[in-house]
């Protein structure tokens, strides 16, 4: 039975989770969007650098992830709310005829960079589940993809359902 749902977990984590992002294309995106997805994503790690290392005192959930604070949480999420509003008026620039709210932009990018960090997460209670530090010393030559796309792939049916019920400019 383990066996099996493992398999299960498997084919959703790694297959229609990152599907979602060709639900994204199909529906007329370019893949610059769905770059731009990923981006916002990663920037509320990057986001939540300074915030956490410098005004951090609460631990997220320190037994699974002894570096994340709250404040580097919230500061990540502000961090990735204001590039997806920098996106999105480069895309309403680019393809007005697509164009996105602006104001919309803000609280997508910060539930995005919120969701990115729940897939960091998972992916760090699966590792530990596991018994790895990090997947590239599991996965050879894929495990390092693994580490960067784990946030990635939680955000991708969330992001798809919010570009295609953004409101119109």
């Amino acid at each position: 039975a383990a066996a099996g749902a493992n398999a299960v977990f498997a084919m959703v984590y790694l297959g229609i989770l990152p599907g979602m992002y060709l639900l994204i294309r199909e529906a007329g995106y370019s893949a610059w969007v769905i770059a731009a997805i990923i981006m916002v994503v990663t920037s509320c790690d990057i986001g939540a650098y300074i915030p956490g290392r410098f005004l951090g005192k609460r631990k997220l959930i320190e037994w699974l992830s002894p570096g994340k604070t709250w404040e580097g949480l919230v500061g990540g999420m502000l961090f990735a709310g204001l590039w997806a509003v920098v996106f999105t008026l480069i895309g309403n620039h680019l393809v007005p005829e697509r164009a996105i709210a602006t104001l919309y932009a803000l609280p997508a990018g910060m539930l995005l960079g919120f969701l990115g960090q729940v897939g960091d997460l998972v992916a760090s209670l699966l590792k530990r589940a596991a018994g790895v530090k990090d997947w590239a010393a599991t996965i050879p030559g894929f495990g390092g993809v693994m580490d960067v796309a784990d946030s990635a792939l939680i955000v991708a049916p969330v992001a798809y359902w919010l570009i295609t019920l953004a409101p119109a400019a």
